[in-house]
């Protein structure tokens, strides 16, 4: 082992204890780009602290910087960006120069008494925004219980209708996690170390270039003969060649291809049961569970000026009578077009917030659940809304008598009484299609799965044609979108971080901060655009939003991750220019002692960027950075621009951009801005699902690689799945708004994009190693693997594909099970109904139908005898109260109570521990309360205690 004179330094191979080669003192990093350090002393090539160099003179210091580096002051930094990361250091601190000047500014304008004049009623509709940010979120809601709302625990059982089978369906997508978990753990812990893996390879938490640093520097022989120290941990060498190596590596590779062959199989079996036990799911889910969707049927090919309610009711009877089906008809909910002028469609929504806001106060006045500053206070809020509630009724009296009034889409929807009305519509309709007819022109009969707020209103009037062009634009716009970014990105990781790559290093500084904060900026635009895209498309109904969600976000995650997984894999590379030369080839040929090190390096890097990061961090990341930051942020500037006014004006326009749903002005915050800026999020299934399947597939994407850490990651994955089950009832339950996901056309979609991902990637994966063992094309040429690849890639899909339609052989949804159910009872459980969700005619309800009966003189006097509904002869949007009009909106199902029973709604308000908001309204409550000082420092703590959130009935 000693070293000749012209090459004296040791340089020990980073993966194979039994393997060294003789370096030059200036060609260290040849062979291993983390060694530049000639360590003359020891006579060893070690480890340099110095990002870019190629040869150390201490381990500290740098004489010779890679091409392309420029040393300064013992130091290297990238040439091409000497000036660039100067500019940006300028930048960066003139940024946080920014800040501190405006931190400063708002101190002295708060501390010279500056306040907004509109102070007080701007700080109450923050308050309103807090609380209807609260009351967003998923409660249980009672019409007719002695308590009105209660929380569900996070317990709760999969089974119970609370938002509709979307939810249950998606725990039981993690609950298969676990199950996917537990198979790979077992497969991959059965080869974990076949044939000798964790004796040939190098553990890369502790090199042998550490061992052997550690024996030279304990011992006290002469430097001549220092080399002969590393004899004492080659010992066992004889069963290490490089020929034994080799031998073995070969049964390594032809265990990996039998386990992940069998590993797919399995794999596919239980999806294939999986995915039958959804369907079996959803069927029992929706026997067992009344919802309004059980008493609906779709009208299609109305005339657009039909719309009558009570004509087409009576219409609907007839029809019904003709074709002797015995079931009473409740109402029809006719689709108004008012989508498509833009103008109109936020005119119809303004109406409706004016008139939930005026209906709150008024409710708040006769249950008196305010005290009686506020309560003053909303008595000039209530005046000042009933001015604009008087122009909306003039103006919305129009839209259904006169020159303006609006039209119909062709479409209503058809309410039964009973829930075997529906049923009995829809098996009378398959065995004769003309059951409906309007002037001798046949009606068609429609599937309804969906619940009322989830049907978009407003887009009932787009076709279906408009519709799939739609869809392109927005793929269109957000793919424009996302390569502007790449484009962006991968130049910069092009000529800034590959570099640095390269040489073995890190990038680092001003300059990648700066980026750092750009990309963020940029990167929830582009989460922003996705959103929008999917709401500007004009689906009908939220499922199929939901679906085109999935499918556009999970595309963008999977080339993002990949694009970073393919960034690590080079850094990787980059270490060793001896092998890197080969370039992926290297992936492809028969497993060889020449590259299985590397390798080893790439599955331990993988591992450590998969766990704790992508499995765990992120979800907590989301979790800070999607809710908690967003809601201090709108807080803080609505505080700073509406109350407290501690800025010049023009800064406070500029600072309006932080805050969502704010007003063109600087002086008012309406109730209404505050709600609809400090809602959280809502439950977004499409992006959890994601998670389903990005995990397994990065995962699974490991086992393409030689790694000693394939049955840790899998036993990770369990982990994770147990993980995200806690995370996503906590999320769901606790933190985001309620949202509705009624049928299961997401969940088969997510299925469909499993079998075709990570499920086919197995069946890929264990091709791959069938050839790296030699047992197929062994000595073919690289571009036959690649085509053998991607052929079992495709028959893999191919399989998949064929076997979900033997289990969905209709494209259409199929029809529930009758169950007896009750239309009134089904409105008590849900508030909601197909009346008061529908927005143009709960406006119909509010300013036309009084009017209406006031120009009958039989209807004056009925209105007095009778309720709204019966003189009318047809169904109002109402609450509990069924002559009085109620829209429904996630956050105000409490007007639809009387109230008397307001004040049972507020009862344990912000008293969840599991709320970040609570602990924001208790320490704002408190330092209010020293403000006026109403806390004196002797009984400090006892009132504090007075503060403490309930940790009682959390799960």
């Amino acid at each position: 082992m000693q070293c000749p004179d012209e090459c004296p330094f040791l340089a020990p191979d980073p993966f194979f204890p039994c393997m060294f080669s003789c370096r030059a003192k200036a060609r260290c990093s040849e062979s291993n780009l983390n060694t530049p350090f000639p360590d003359e002393k020891y006579l060893l090539c070690s480890a340099c602290s110095v990002a870019g160099c190629k040869v150390c003179s201490d381990a500290g210091t740098c004489d010779e910087c890679h091409d392309g580096f420029a040393e300064m002051d013992g130091g290297c930094i990238l040439a091409s960006t000497v000036g660039l990361n100067s500019a940006m250091g300028v930048v960066l601190y003139v940024l946080i120069g920014l800040i501190v000047l405006l931190v400063l500014m708002a101190f002295g304008y708060c501390l010279s008494g500056s306040r907004s004049p509109n102070a007080e009623h701007n700080q109450r509709s923050i308050d309103a925004g807090r609380k209807h940010r609260h009351l967003s979120k998923v409660n249980r809601w009672d019409l007719f219980g002695k308590t009105p709302r209660t929380k569900y625990p996070l317990a709760v059982s999969n089974s119970e209708n609370i938002m509709g089978m979307g939810i249950g369906l998606f725990y039981n997508g993690i609950r298969f996690m676990v199950v996917v978990g537990v198979l790979t753990t077992l497969s991959s812990y059965i080869v974990a170390d076949s044939g000798g893996l964790y004796e040939i390879m190098q553990s890369p938490d502790f090199t042998r270039l550490d061992m052997l640093l550690k024996a030279l520097m304990t011992t006290k022989m002469k430097n001549n003969i220092i080399p002969a120290v590393v004899l004492s941990p080659m010992t066992s060498c004889s069963t290490t060649t490089p020929e034994g190596i080799q031998a073995k590596l070969q049964s390594v590779a032809a265990s990996r291809a039998l386990a992940f062959g069998v590993l797919y199989v399995g794999l596919l079996a239980s999806s294939l049961y999986f995915v039958a036990a959804q369907k079996r799911f959803a069927k029992r889910f929706d026997e067992e569970s009344t919802s309004m969707s059980d008493f609906c049927v779709l009208l299609k090919g109305l005339p657009t000026d039909l719309t009558d309610e009570v004509a087409l009711k009576k219409w609907a009877e007839a029809q019904l009578a003709q074709s002797r089906i015995d079931s009473e008809v409740q109402g029809v909910s006719i689709g108004y077009d008012f989508g498509g002028d833009e103008a109109l469609k936020w005119e119809v929504y303004d109406m409706l917030d004016r008139f939930c806001s005026a209906t709150e106060i008024e409710i708040m006045l006769k249950g008196k659940t305010a005290d009686a500053q506020e309560m003053e206070f909303a008595k000039e809020s209530l005046g000042n809304l009933k001015e604009d509630v008087a122009k909306d009724r003039s103006k919305a009296q129009e839209w259904f008598d006169g020159e303006k009034k609006l039209k119909g889409t062709g479409q209503a929807f058809l309410v039964m009484t009973k829930s075997t009305g529906k049923d009995a519509i829809m098996q009378a309709y398959r065995a004769k299609e003309s059951l409906f007819t309007y002037q001798q022109k046949p009606i068609q009969v429609g599937e309804v799965n969906s619940e009322p707020p989830d049907i978009c209103w407003e887009n009932l009037g787009i076709a279906d044609a408009a519709i799939a062009s739609n869809e392109w634009k927005a793929v269109g716009q957000v793919l424009q979108m996302f390569i502007f970014i790449n484009v962006l990105t991968m130049g910069f990781n092009l000529y800034v971080v590959m570099p640095y790559l390269a040489a073995g290093s890190n990038a680092s500084g001003p300059l990648m901060t700066v980026n750092g904060i750009i990309m963020g900026i940029i990167n929830g635009q582009l989460g922003g655009k996705v959103w929008n895209s999917a709401w500007g498309v004009g689906y009908h109904r939220k499922d199929r939003a939901d679906v085109w969600l999935f499918n556009v976000n999970f595309a963008i995650t999977l080339c993002n991750t990949f694009i970073s997984l393919f960034m690590t894999i080079y850094a990787v590379i980059a270490t060793d220019p001896e092998v890197a030369a080969e370039g992926v080839g290297m992936f492809f040929k028969e497993l060889s002692t020449t590259t299985v090190g590397l390798e080893s390096t790439v599955g331990h890097t993988l591992f450590m960027m998969l766990i704790p990061g992508q499995l765990f961090v992120n979800p907590l990341m989301g979790y800070l950075q999607g809710n908690i930051v967003p809601f201090l942020q709108a807080n803080l500037v609505a505080k700073i621009i509406y109350v407290w006014k501690c800025l010049p004006e023009k800064l406070l326009f500029l600072l309006k951009a932080l805050l969502p749903w704010s007003p063109d002005n600087v002086d008012k915050y309406e109730r209404r801005n505050a709600e609809n800026g400090m809602v959280a999020g809502q439950i977004g299934l499409p992006w959890d699902y994601s998670n389903l399947i990005l995990n397994p597939l990065s995962v699974f994407f490991t086992f393409f690689f030689v790694s000693t850490n394939s049955s840790t990651e899998s036993a990770y994955l369990v982990a994770w799945a147990v993980f995200f089950f806690m995370y996503s009832r906590f999320m769901h339950l606790r933190v985001q708004s309620v949202a509705f996901h009624s049928t299961h056309k997401l969940d088969r979609s997510v299925w469909m994009v499993w079998g075709c991902v990570p499920l086919a990637l197995i069946g890929t994966c264990a091709m791959t190693w069938a050839f790296r063992a030699g047992l197929v094309l062994k000595h073919a040429p690289l571009w036959q693997k690649v085509v053998l690849m991607l052929v079992t890639y495709a028959l893999s899909c191919l399989v998949w594909v064929l076997s979900l339609r033997a289990l969905y052989p209709l494209l259409k949804e199929e029809s529930p099970d009758a169950r007896e159910g009750d239309f009134t009872e089904c409105k008590r459980e849900w508030i909601f109904s197909w009346f008061n969700c529908n927005p143009v005619f709960t406006l119909k309800c509010l300013y036309y139908l009084p009017k209406f009966l006031q120009d009958s003189e039989l209807g004056k006097v009925k209105e007095k005898l009778l309720k709204k509904k019966d003189v009318w002869g047809h169904p109002i949007a109402c609450g509990d109260d069924e002559d009085v009009v109620r829209y429904f909106k996630p956050g105000k199902e409490f007007l639809h109570f009387s109230p008397e029973k307001q004040k049972s709604i507020r009862e344990g308000d912000f008293q969840d521990w599991l709320e970040f908001e609570t602990y924001l309204a208790h320490i704002n409550r408190f330092a209010e309360q020293v403000r006026q000082n109403k806390v004196n420092s002797g009984d400090f703590y006892e009132k504090l205690e007075d503060f403490l959130p309930n940790f009682d009935d959390a799960f």
